[in-house]
């Protein structure tokens, strides 16, 4: 029995996206349950056969792609998936999967088109599903091109892989964002994080930024994570990332994605219908709010941009995405919500402008707070242009009721000499 049939049988789909050294961790699902939702195909993915869901995914819907599409689809962009894989035989993302890489020692496939969990397939879709007929799935960025870097298979518990060295590790992460940057990959999409800090996982989304790759990077999930506290996440918190946090479909944060100051924007990680394996599609997230996905909604809103702007540096793209995304309070931003969810076409239409509330544009300091000067104002000093008229209706009411007054004086007067009479 080959290697890919004994393992598929494992864990379902994203559960397996344990992430790296030591407590790892990827981002998996989270629970959250909204008040209302759109309606989901209440199918089971099912990988003994292709299934198609007519249903547009929500996500697309939330993040206005059918207005977006007409400036942008991402086309030529190579956006890298570092993951478990991305599986070109899917339907969906047949002649968008570049040869890529695997750094698994000893991998029959070297060029990362083997996914035997599924994880880094359901990743690609969202970025670049192509459209198949009886299907509503389509990539937010589906003119882009996926290369694939593969760098785990199975969870960190997973005992037969743990003796291969094909679970998750910072290491290999790293050579695989450098990898991605190295082959022309504009955007590099990494869907799993870790609480610890470290060192190559820095130097290597440095690295990548240098060569004119922006890194966007799950900030992990509080259900998947073995340090359950809200701790910055690397890569996402490496210093020029882009760290993503995921809402439900009602724009609600998920109790479960993590919190931190590694958090920069928003994806939409429920409602998702996406590629399943190499079948058609399923719907991998429903009611719940996924950073992995999310995190593939960010990338693909990164592809969108840097088609329009094929010299955008990844600090420039970073800030459209940023600063254009949708959040309660202009301007500012906390340490779950980030700047707020992502608007892709208005990243794209936006003008770069220093003034603009929120965060810095690059190469500039932070603009100061707006506040209001007020200067004190003597009253006392100041006349009253109508004083004059003021004093006229005065004596006017007075002098009236002085009449009254005495009118009806005369009255009780003249009845009282009536009843005497």
């Amino acid at each position: 029995m080959s290697l890919l049939s004994r393992t598929r049988r494992r864990a379902a789909l994203l559960a397996a996206a344990a992430l790296v050294a030591g407590p790892a961790l990827v981002a998996g699902p989270a629970v959250v349950v909204p008040t209302a939702a759109p309606a989901f195909a209440a199918e089971p993915c099912d990988a003994s056969r292709v299934q198609l869901i007519p249903d547009r995914p929500y996500p697309l819907d939330r993040m206005g792609a059918q207005r977006v599409w007409q400036r942008s689809t991402g086309a030529g962009v190579i956006v890298a998936v570092v993951d478990s894989g991305v599986d070109r035989r899917n339907p969906h993302l047949r002649g968008s999967v570049l040869p890529g890489v695997s750094l698994l020692p000893g991998d029959p496939d070297p060029r990362g088109w083997t996914d035997v969990i599924g994880h880094g397939t359901a990743v690609a879709g969202t970025i670049a599903a192509q459209q198949l007929k009886g299907s509503g799935l389509l990539g937010l960025a589906h003119g882009a091109r996926i290369l694939p870097i593969r760098v785990f298979e199975a969870e960190a518990d997973d005992q037969e892989a743990r003796a291969r060295g094909w679970t998750p590790n910072a290491a290999r992460i790293a050579q695989g964002i450098r990898l991605a940057a190295d082959r022309g990959a504009r955007v590099i999409n990494v869907s799993m994080s870790q609480p610890q800090p470290d060192e190559r996982l820095d130097a290597a989304v440095a690295y990548a930024n240098s060569r004119g790759a922006v890194v966007v990077a799950s900030g992990g999930n509080r259900n998947t994570a073995v340090d359950k506290r809200d701790t910055p996440r690397y890569p996402g918190a490496s210093p020029g990332a882009v760290g993503v946090g995921a809402v439900d479909t009602n724009d609600n944060l998920s109790p479960d994605s993590i919190r931190g100051p590694h958090i920069d924007v928003l994806g939409v990680g429920a409602g998702v219908v996406t590629t399943y394996r190499d079948k058609g599609d399923c719907l991998i997230e429903g009611f719940d709010a996924s950073t992995s996905l999310a995190t593939g909604y960010v990338s693909a809103a990164a592809a969108l941009i840097a088609q329009v702007f094929p010299t955008a540096t990844p600090e420039e793209i970073a800030y459209r995405l940023e600063a254009s995304a949708d959040r309660p309070v202009r301007g500012a931003r906390d340490d779950g919500r980030g700047w707020g969810l992502v608007q892709p076409l208005d990243a794209i239409t936006m003008t770069l402008d220093s003034a603009r509330p929120g965060p810095p544009l690059p190469g500039t300091t932070p603009a100061p707070e707006p506040s209001v000067q007020t200067a004190a104002i003597d009253v006392r000093s100041t006349p009253d242009p109508l004083a004059p008229q003021r004093e006229r209706a005065a004596w006017l009411l007075l002098g009236g009721g002085v009449a009254v007054a005495l009118a009806l004086l005369a009255g009780r007067w003249t009845v009282r000499r009536r009843m005497s009479g």
